[in-house]
């Protein structure tokens, strides 16, 4: 009987990233969970793994039964431990909604409703360069998609900003380092929105085609000057929350963006964006 092939996750080819979070299996090294999630019906929780290497939806429905499912911890992969996380029930993004499990392009996916849901990290350490990507569905006209900060006003973010589609670093005297994109990013479909940010770089690709060439504004916030937290679709310490579906993020602190293609690549394979 033939062997079957053994399994390559992304971060198996691609090694080196700060936190991985994802529905399918990135790595052959990794044997947790990909979420814990908490039901409607009595409030008890359970962590959900893979099957064949993509979340296992079948148990994940079993237990929600009829009722709704919601993410209380979404596992980081990159084997750096930094979980995102969510304690408060009424805050909790959804992956169940009576009985069914939320998708998005025929996968699973967390819905985070834009009035008070979220996942965090307190302690995510991210460079002020980085290479970000980001599989996502915005229904806000102007989302956060994700921001890593110390308050509401100082931090880095990548998110549709006032009139500026992707900024890294913001605030701070309203000075901006970032990344001009298309001006809304709401509608129906998936996004893989990718952002390569360094010292002389700051580009944001929407579907692998580069919006536009990086502009610069102020001077560089470091990360040595914020009192780190890592928000997932809200703002720190603020009331902004967006609305819309989380599949996967991954970061690298990685100025370069050297592996930006086979990157894009083996995301686009699987989830079928572009």
């Amino acid at each position: 009987m033939p062997k079957t092939p053994a399994f390559t996750g992304l971060l198996d080819t691609y090694s080196g990233a700060s936190v991985a979070y994802s529905f399918r299996r990135l790595s052959s090294s990794y044997t947790g969970a990909a979420i814990r999630v908490r039901r409607s019906s009595d409030n008890a929780e359970q962590d959900f793994g893979f099957v064949n290497n993509v979340l296992d939806t079948a148990s994940l429905l079993t237990f929600c039964g009829a009722g709704n499912g919601f993410v209380t911890t979404w596992y980081d992969q990159s084997g750096n431990t930094k979980n995102i996380i969510q304690t408060s029930a009424v805050n909790q993004p959804r992956i169940v909604s009576s009985g069914v499990l939320q998708t998005d392009g025929s996968k699973p996916t967390i819905y985070f409703d834009g009035l008070n849901d979220n996942l965090a990290n307190a302690s995510v350490p991210l460079n002020t360069y980085i290479s970000l990507y980001l599989v996502s569905k915005a229904t806000t006209a102007k989302p956060f998609f994700i921001e890593h900060s110390e308050n509401a006003n100082n931090g880095n973010g990548f998110a549709h900003y006032g009139s500026i589609a992707a900024a890294w670093n913001f605030a701070r005297s309203s000075l901006f380092n970032y990344a001009v994109g298309t001006s809304n990013w709401a509608g129906s479909l998936r996004i893989l929105s990718t952002l390569i940010y360094n010292s002389t770089i700051r580009n944001y690709y929407k579907n692998s085609i580069v919006q536009s060439n990086g502009t610069t504004v102020g001077s560089l916030l470091s990360n040595t000057s914020l009192t780190t937290s890592l928000n997932i679709f809200s703002r720190n310490g603020s009331s902004v929350f967006s609305e819309g579906n989380l599949q996967e993020l991954i970061i690298y602190n990685d100025t370069t963006g050297t592996n930006k293609t086979g990157i894009e690549s083996n995301i686009n394979t699987f989830y079928t964006i572009y």
